[in-house]
């Protein structure tokens, strides 16, 4: 199973220097790795509202070949060890938000598309 993001709390005032792609947490910023993968997702304003507010830590996506594709892709790396990360849109704007990605897999859950299976992209820590 993948192994979720390193999260470490520098000393205050010190530099802290750690592996690529490990994602660290000081006074409640969120500093990343510049070589972390990201993946860009456009929501509607409803969907984004909800995961700005933190009512909604998952994202879902149909099963089809695309989907199946890009994320089976995606949750291979994550399995592998590579970090990732999600930017959603508000719309075609440029409000976004960015989130450390702690899993990407098929599930047969409760989801807001209302089918039997998608895949969930389970939220992490906000980056930005």
């Amino acid at each position: 199973p993948a192994r979720p993001p390193q999260i470490i709390k520098p000393p205050s005032g010190g530099f802290l220097f750690v592996p690529r792609g490990t994602v660290f947490c000081c006074s409640g910023i969120i500093w990343y790795n510049i070589c972390m993968k990201k993946l860009h997702l456009v929501l509607a304003g409803r969907w984004y509202d909800k995961i700005a507010r933190g009512d909604k830590t998952s994202e879902y996506r149909e099963c089809k070949p695309y989907w199946n594709d890009r994320l089976g892709r995606i949750a291979r790396d994550i399995d592998s060890g590579t970090r990732y990360s999600v930017v959603f849109h508000r719309g075609y704007t440029a409000r976004t938000m960015e989130f450390v990605i702690d899993r990407v897999a098929v599930t047969i859950a409760k989801n807001d598309l209302n089918l039997p299976r998608v895949w969930e992209i389970k939220l992490g820590a906000k980056i930005s």
